[in-house]
């Protein structure tokens, strides 16, 4: 039943909601595990979950309980709060609105609390803390090594190297640096005057943790090269742009 039509439904108890959204979530993502190497039956798993959310998530209870969260450090950003510019003056998200950018960050496992995912022109693109938190989920001994950043034009380039251990044992080692061959490897990344150091390493960082999460798990999930503090100031461009925004239907490339 769709999210607008459960509205009128018998009020949902926020425990219930969260456990019947824990319970989706995890048997989904035992299931991915199981057919990582099969593409389209991940897919159908996928669709499969998505239409359980929408079961279990009413429109009320965004309302109610999630609408809260909305613009705030503990819970997620949008491009449309208090903090971002509003060109053409656009009102903050409405619940119903909300309804599908919550349903595709659960769907790739994202908590809606502690800034693990921001909503950006009506649609879910996950953060920095998602990546570390699902990484450490299937591996160990993550370490992380930046090197120094170079400015080329209006791009940024950052060398940086991750290895971690999987769950089977397995070394994973993601390596963005110049390679012997010559050719340039490092992450690449828009410059933007409001930048530092901190910050390219940081969005570099990101990348690196998402590729190696996908080489364990197969999972791309979407994120764009900004962060939710950098609402506020340059997402337009950025957006515009269009740097490093990976879609969803990547999913069966794996």
């Amino acid at each position: 039943m769709p999210a607008a039509q459960k509205a009128a439904a018998a009020p949902q108890t926020l425990e219930t909601v969260l456990d019947e959204i824990e319970v989706a979530v995890r048997e989904y993502e035992e299931a991915e595990r199981s057919e990582i190497e099969r593409r389209f039956r991940r897919t159908l798993a996928h669709v499969r979950l998505l239409k359980r959310l929408r079961d279990i998530i009413s429109l009320s209870f965004v309302e109610t309980e999630l609408m809260t969260l909305m613009n705030t450090r503990v819970g997620f950003m949008t491009d449309r709060g208090p903090h971002a510019r509003k060109p053409d003056d656009r009102l903050p998200y409405t619940a119903a609105e909300l309804v599908e950018p919550i349903l595709e960050a659960l769907v790739w496992g994202a908590n809606l609390h502690g800034g693990e995912f921001m909503v950006l022109r009506n649609r879910a693109y996950l953060c920095k803390p998602y990546y570390i938190r699902k990484l450490e989920e299937v591996a160990s001994e993550i370490e992380f090594t930046p090197g120094p950043c170079e400015m080329r034009g209006d791009k940024v380039l950052v060398p940086a190297r991750l290895t971690c251990k999987s769950a089977k044992g397995e070394v994973v080692a993601v390596e963005r640096w110049n390679s012997p061959n010559g050719r340039d490897e490092r992450v690449q990344l828009p410059a933007f005057a409001s930048d530092g150091i901190d910050k390219w390493i940081g969005l570099a960082e990101k990348r690196i943790y998402q590729e190696a999460l996908r080489r364990i798990t197969g999972r791309r999930p979407p994120t764009v090269d900004i962060e939710p503090e950098d609402l506020g100031q340059r997402i337009e461009h950025s957006a515009r742009r269009g740097h490093a925004v990976i879609a969803p239907e990547e999913i069966a490339a794996g």
